[in-house]
């Protein structure tokens, strides 16, 4: 049977290598599957956490898990800017759904809609 410290310094190669994975996720911009590659380290990092009583650090063990927490910052401050990028996007092309359909009207003739018939714009064509 694997010490807690062996079973520890696997889990947290694994965790190095979501991390890795999710950096070269990132640069790919797939967002979707960088949730599901956190959903599954979630399991990992807890019985990581559950290990981390029953042994004592050393200053290797200690120094890949400050680097790994380190990266996975990084990747996470990415995934924020980029989320509020989007949600900004998002809120302009509502803004101008929103115009757009204020403005539809002026376009209509009556009778006709924008589908269905033609405007007024495509009569003085």
């Amino acid at each position: 049977m694997a010490t807690p410290l062996a079973t520890a310094c696997r889990l947290l190669s694994t965790l190095e290598e979501f991390v890795s994975q999710e950096e070269i996720l990132l640069r790919d911009q797939a967002y979707t599957e960088i949730v599901h590659l956190r959903e599954h380290a979630v399991p990992v990092v807890e019985r990581l956490c559950e290990l981390s009583q029953e042994f004592t650090v050393d200053s290797v063990f200690r120094l890949r898990l400050e680097d790994l927490l380190h990266r996975s910052g990084e990747n996470f401050r990415l995934l924020t800017s980029e989320l509020a990028r989007r949600h900004e996007e998002l809120l302009r092309v509502s803004e101008a759904l929103g115009r757009l359909r204020r403005m539809a009207p002026a376009y209509k003739t009556p009778g006709n809609s924008l589908a269905g018939g033609s405007s007024r714009l495509n009569a003085a064509a």
